[in-house]
């Protein structure tokens, strides 16, 4: 495992270095919905920030979750909103470092899905500083797609709180890990995202391939006192859901299990409940 400056910060280095591109596009939002933990600090780093001295500020938010770029918009403006998403397998060990093991790529897009020349100037400051950055044609299709991986397997390595080789070689866990996806996958078709017929079949895959140690964030967090992103995660499939009449009864079983730690580790230390030993 190679240590790595955390990848949240790309987000704040692509807002500084590209804020005043010399074009700026249209994108309107989708999804929205209640708070969760990571978009309640999108919207937190976004309102701290010095934008009004920017002509045409660009944001954008690498942080897990699918609605944080309604968020950001709700600050800035949708129309300073440019999409994003990471892939990487790691956690954080230090304030502003993470261990990172896995490929690791980041994809922008407009949420319009045009090729704007503000996307091209980002690949290009990214290129420039050793940073691979893909244009996605269709963005959401494109958070949508970590979306379905990130929730089921954070899902599983939280409540079963072991990384994927054991699940891998867990049966009834594994199985439980597809029906995770496949919910996630239905949610997203109903919600209008142009998800592929084998989205979970290519996910399981390249989960499974992983080596024995690779687990979440979240899981992470659940066992190191952290506040969790189960709202971002879990949460918001299964609200997402209920607004289009998916029933996400695996979700919903993980959310159950899950949401003890995520109450717990929002409280201070001294008053959270013991844990047995």
């Amino acid at each position: 495992m190679r240590r790595t400056p955390a990848i949240a910060a790309l987000a704040a280095i692509a807002l500084a270095v590209v804020g005043c591109s010399s074009s700026s596009s249209s994108s309107s939002g989708a999804g929205g919905g209640s708070s969760s933990s990571a978009s309640g600090k999108t919207v937190d780093i976004y309102s701290s920030l010095p934008l009004q001295g920017a002509s045409r500020p660009i944001g954008i938010s690498l942080q897990n979750g699918i609605d944080n770029e309604d968020r950001i918009a709700d600050v800035i403006g949708a129309e300073h909103v440019v999409g994003g998403a990471a892939y990487i397998l790691g956690s954080v060990t230090e304030p502003g470092v993470v261990d990172a093991a896995g490929p690791r790529s980041i994809v922008i897009g407009e949420l319009s899905g045009e090729r704007s020349e503000r996307i091209a100037a980002i690949q290009e400051v990214g290129a420039r500083a050793g940073l691979g950055v893909g244009l996605a044609d269709d963005i959401r299709v494109a958070l949508w797609e970590k979306y379905v991986l990130l929730v089921a397997f954070s899902a599983m390595t939280g409540t079963v709180r072991l990384p994927i080789g054991a699940i891998r070689d867990a049966p009834a866990a594994k199985a439980m890990l597809e029906a995770l996806m496949t919910e996630v996958w239905a949610v997203g078709r109903a919600a209008g995202v142009n998800l592929a017929d084998g989205l979970v079949a290519q996910e399981m895959q390249r989960l499974l391939s992983q080596h024995d140690g690779a687990s979440t964030s979240l899981y992470h967090d659940l066992v190191t006192g952290h506040r969790m992103e189960l709202e971002a995660l879990q949460g918001a499939a299964i609200r997402i859901g209920r607004e289009h009449a998916v029933p996400t009864p695996n979700l919903d079983a993980a959310y159950a299990i899950l949401q003890p730690w995520a109450l717990r580790n929002e409280r201070p230390v001294e008053e959270r409940v013991p844990t047995p030993t």
